[in-house]
């Protein structure tokens, strides 16, 4: 087999790994990867709480598609909306005793994994990591994708740049 065919299938493993790991995710606890990083994040926050610009900037997800997530999460029970005290145009998206509930049960997901993982690296291996990333990024010819950190499968395409 030849280099290009070998790199072409390790790509696909890498791929195919986390699209089962969205779905094994998603079908057991019904919340897709990106509603779990948004109430993993509401859960680190001071009193469980953050303003939708946080979620959106911490998933570096634009504004249509964290108002539909965080909306999918509300009518679950597992996020509330509440206004902010002392500024009533401000909203702030809550973690509910239920969504804590299950962010507690949900084990450590593929992208934690793998940051976890990381960190056992040695700066020497990060950056043989990174180098070869960016080389494949350039040879594909998409260096020019904004990318988020996490892999999102269910959400809609972004349409505006926050």
């Amino acid at each position: 087999m030849d280099r290009h065919t070998e790199i072409l299938i390790q790509l696909r493993r890498i791929i195919r790994s986390i699209n089962l790991e969205n779905k094994r995710v998603e079908k057991q606890y019904g919340l897709s990867s990106a509603q779990l990083l948004c109430m993993g994040f509401l859960m680190k926050q001071e009193d469980f709480k953050a303003t939708q610009t946080e979620i959106k900037n911490y998933l570096k997800l634009n504004s249509s598609t964290v108002s539909v997530l965080i909306t999918k999460l509300q009518k679950t029970g597992h996020v509330a909306r509440l206004p902010k005290s002392g500024d009533k145009r401000t909203t702030l998206i809550s973690l509910t005793s239920e969504g804590a509930k299950v962010i507690k049960e949900v084990p450590v997901v593929m992208h934690e994994k793998l940051s976890q993982n990381l960190n056992k690296l040695s700066e020497d291996e990060l950056m043989e990591i990174k180098t070869a990333l960016d080389t494949l990024i350039k040879v594909m010819g998409i260096e020019k994708i904004d990318a988020s950190p996490l892999v999102i499968a269910d959400l809609p395409p972004a349409k505006d740049e926050d």
